[in-house]
This record gives C-alpha cells, sequence and structure tokens, in this order.
C-alpha cells in the first residue's frame, strides 16, 4: 500500500538548481545596481507580529496575512518588507544611522495566494523630490541594468485625495474605504459597488433626510464628553432601559457614532464624487497634470502634489528617462495605506496594470505610527517572480552554466581517491566522489580515475571527451583550470 502524497501547498515555490542560480543572479544584479545608490543591505525576520500591519496594510493585504498564535503571541508571516524595515528602525536594530539612511533587503513574503520574493530600497529621513525620484530612478536602472526594454513607470500622488478627504473631517474608518477603492472609482460599475460599500457603513446615506440632521443638532457645539452625558440624560429621561453586555458609555458612543455617520453623508458623497473624478485622471505629464489642476479649481483646493510631480518629472530627465515611459495616474490603487504622497508602479505590457513589477512610495507617518519620531521616507520594492516573467517574454533569459566540473570515480583506493578530490576542490574545482564507471558527459566535463596504479605512483588517470592520459595531480588541476 503506497502512502499518501503529500502535495506542496498552494502559491508556494519549488525552485530547480537552475532557475535558482538565475534567480540569485538576476537578485544579485539589482541588489548591485541599488548599492551604486548607497543602499546597504539588511536582513529582517520572516516572522512578525501581526499588529505591525494590521495598523496600516489596508484590508487587500490584511485578508492575505498567515496569521497564528503561538505561545499566546498573535504572530504572522510578513506579507512585506517595508514595515519591517520601519519597525526595525524604531526598535534601533539597524545599527548607528545617521538621516538620511538608505537600506536595501531580499527575502520571500507570504501571502495566502502566493509565496514571492521581494527585493527592495528604503530611503529614511529625507523629505524631498530628490529623494522621491531617486528612488524611481534606481528602479529604473535596475531594469535598465537587467535589459528589460518594454517597461512603463505610472506615477501618482496620495497627498490630493488625503488632504482632501481630512478638509471634510470624515472619520479614519469611511477615508480608509475611500482610499483602498480609488481604483474601483475609474468606471461606473466600481462607483456603484464603492456606493453600496458606503451604505453598508452609513445605512441612511442614500436618503439622510432631515430626521438625522435635525437630531444631531441636540448636540450641536457640545464635546464627545458632554454629548455622551445628554445621550445617557436622553435615554434615562425617555425611561428606556440599558441591558446586555455593554457599558452605558459603550452604547452612549455607538448611539453618537451612528447619529454622526448620518449627519455626515453629504460630505461623504462630496468625497466620492471628488475621487471618482480625480481617479479618472491619467495619461502623460502635462495633460493629466492640467486636469489635476482643473478639478483642484473647481474644489477650491491647494496641493503642493502637482508641483512636486512637476520637479519630480525634470529630476527623472536629468537620470535619462525618456518622457515616453513616464505617465500619470491620480487613481492608482496601492495596498498599503501607510503611503501619504508620491507613489508609483513600474508595468509591463505583457503582465498587465494589475501586476506591477515593481512599486512603492512616500510614507511620511509610518514610522511614528509604530512609535518613533516623526520620520520622512521613501521606498519601493520588486517583485522577483513577475520581475523573472517580463525577462522571460522579451526573451532575455540566460540560464547559468550549472554542475560539476570533473567527476573522481575511485575504482580502488578510496583514500586516495578522497585525497585527489579534497587537492582539486581546495583549487576551486567542482568534484564529484563517486564508484561509478562513467560519467554523464553532457554535465560533468572532466573524469579522473583512481586505481591501484594511480594510487601506487600518485598519479591520476585524466578524460575529456574520450581522450585519456595519465598525469600527476598537479597537471590535472591545471588542464582542467585551462579548460574547465
Amino acid at each position: 500500500m503506497q502512502p499518501n502524497k503529500v502535495e506542496r501547498v498552494r502559491g508556494a515555490h519549488d525552485v530547480s538548481p537552475h532557475e535558482y542560480a538565475y534567480r540569485q543572479q538576476v537578485g544579485a544584479k539589482i541588489q548591485k545596481s541599488f548599492q551604486s545608490f548607497g543602499y546597504l543591505p539588511i536582513e529582517l525576520p520572516i516572522v512578525e507580529h501581526d499588529e505591525l500591519y494590521l495598523l496600516k496594510s489596508g484590508e487587500e493585504v490584511i485578508s492575505k496575512m498567515y496569521e497564528f498564535v503561538h505561545q499566546n503571541s498573535h504572530l504572522c508571516l510578513r506579507p512585506e518588507m517595508t514595515a519591517s524595515v520601519a519597525r526595525a528602525y524604531v526598535d534601533d536594530r539597524l545599527g548607528p544611522v545617521t538621516l538620511p539612511t538608505r537600506f536595501q533587503y531580499s527575502g520571500a513574503v507570504f501571502q495566502s495566494d502566493r509565496q514571492f520574493t521581494q527585493i527592495g530600497i528604503e530611503l529614511i529621513g529625507a523629505n524631498s523630490t530628490l529623494a522621491d525620484a531617486e528612488v524611481i530612478a534606481a528602479t529604473s536602472r535596475c531594469l535598465t541594468t537587467l535589459g528589460v526594454a518594454d517597461f512603463r513607470i505610472a506615477i501618482g500622488h496620495m497627498g490630493i485625495a488625503k488632504q482632501f478627504l481630512a478638509s471634510l473631517d470624515l472619520e479614519d474608518r469611511i477615508q480608509s474605504l475611500l482610499l483602498g477603492n480609488m481604483a474601483k472609482l475609474q468606471n461606473e460599475a466600481g462607483q456603484a459597488a464603492v456606493r453600496k460599500l458606503i451604505t453598508d457603513i452609513y445605512p441612511h446615506s442614500e436618503q439622510p433626510g432631515e430626521t438625522a440632521g435635525n437630531l444631531w443638532q441636540l448636540f450641536d457645539g457640545q464635546s464627545d464628553a458632554q454629548a455622551k452625558r445628554s445621550v445617557l440624560e436622553l435615554l434615562d429621561n425617555l425611561n428606556i432601559e440599558l441591558s446586555g453586555n455593554r457599558s452605558e458609555n459603550e452604547i452612549a458612543d455607538r448611539l453618537l457614532t451612528k447619529i454622526r455617520r448620518q449627519d455626515r453623508s453629504a460630505e461623504v458623497y462630496q468625497a466620492l464624487g471628488f475621487l471618482s473624478e480625480l481617479s479618472q485622471i491619467s495619461g502623460d505629464f502635462p495633460t493629466a497634470l492640467q486636469r489635476a489642476a482643473e478639478l483642484l479649481d473647481r474644489h477650491q483646493c491647494e496641493s503642493l502634489a502637482l508641483q512636486e510631480l512637476q520637479e519630480i518629472a525634470a529630476l527623472l530627465r536629468a537620470y535619462q528617462i525618456d518622457d515616453q515611459q513616464l505617465s500619470l495616474n491620480f487613481g492608482m490603487a496601492k495596498d498599503y495605506q501607510y503611503y501619504t504622497g508620491v507613489v508609483f508602479e513600474v508595468q509591463h505590457p505583457q503582465l498587465g496594470d494589475h501586476q506591477p513589477l515593481c512599486g512603492g512610495g512616500r510614507y511620511d507617518d509610518l514610522i511614528a505610527n509604530l512609535g518613533g519620531e516623526a520620520t520622512p521616507a521613501t521606498g519601493c520594492s520588486f517583485d522577483l517572480d513577475r520581475l523573472l516573467l517580463a525577462l522571460k517574454t522579451e526573451d532575455r533569459v540566460a540560464i547559468p552554466v550549472l554542475g560539476t566540473t570533473a567527476l573522481v570515480v575511485a575504482e580502488a583506493g578510496y583514500e586516495y581517491a578522497i585525497q585527489v578530490a579534497e587537492s582539486l576542490r581546495k583549487a576551486g574545482i567542482s568534484v564529484q566522489l563517486d564508484r561509478r564507471k562513467t560519467a554523464p558527459v553532457d554535465t560533468i566535463p572532466w573524469t579522473i580515475r583512481i586505481g591501484a596504479p594511480e594510487q601506487q605512483q600518485q598519479t591520476v588517470k585524466l578524460e575529456r571527451e574520450g581522450r585519456q592520459q595519465v598525469v600527476t595531480i598537479a597537471a590535472a588541476i591545471h588542464q582542467i583550470q585551462q579548460k574547465p
């Protein structure tokens, strides 16, 4: 009876030796390119406390996390690396640093549908368009170094949307919902889906009516504490008995929240309208900037974002990045809600817009949210698996030559055969030691046979392509090194 077959975990990888060597080769080129910009490598833990990502990662990422409980600690496999870098920086685990400081990393990340490798950089302590442009340029340089030709860089800015939402003083939950669904707002079907999500939070938002507005007027001018006391007094005067598992304060808080939500429905739909228009603005820099400026004028908004984007475009030209490779997309969707300013994605036509090769942006609030001092930061990361796929579609895959250089066949005198093999290894030659009679010529070019005569004379029988000669160990090493 055969034992049950254990399947590979869905989304995980088994990597062959040749594929592994190629992945390492591509990764090393990326890291070397990043290092030319001054980014130094660090290593980060695979396991983190799940709250690190629950704070600002966004619903899309949180829903895919591998979470588990170990010894009463709520842990997860890291779904990305930026938050881990920020945590390590706050913990002072990355050594003494002088700001601005530059780090690079490489490692596996885990989401419910796949395991993949991230290779990225973080620039901490620099709050300027020069820093934003550097990260984008470093990304472009990596792709150029690898020979990727058909890529485009889409750039956006989270500052406009965040600033508009903040001006309306909407609660964090609705702001997160709107920001997390920016991409859906680019068409009518997506807008309808977002409206449905809003009505789940604001049940009466489609017809707010006068009741909710008049009800909120009862608490007009009161602080939260005063409004809570008023609610409790009102319930008491109406002889409404409070029961259940919640305390009086919790019930009052929930009631006030519902009243506020009903009262703010006009602002919510104002935000939805603005973001719907903003998310549909995309195209070349001059055209998209003009459309964005017109939108801000109509809504009487001021923002430094457009000026920053103009500066970045000029800086990228200085890096000799062609304008044809750049575009603006104000509806860019980012899975992580810690982004605060310039964001970007590198896209490849063969993979589509929903599978970017690389992405990143500015996250000036993340370090403070994790308990550190307010520190500006920006960064990006490659999805190595997608990058390898893009290289394959452009027919730029060059698998490194792998394999053993020499096979030592121990026909007799095993101890002497080991000495010969060790001598070759010390000379930097890859060696297999075996008792088999023949070597697979297509993978191992040299064969060294050790029999009783060779052991006696301290020689070896060297073979290649059917030709055989008896030589000393030193002569064998020399010939192999001359023609590996």
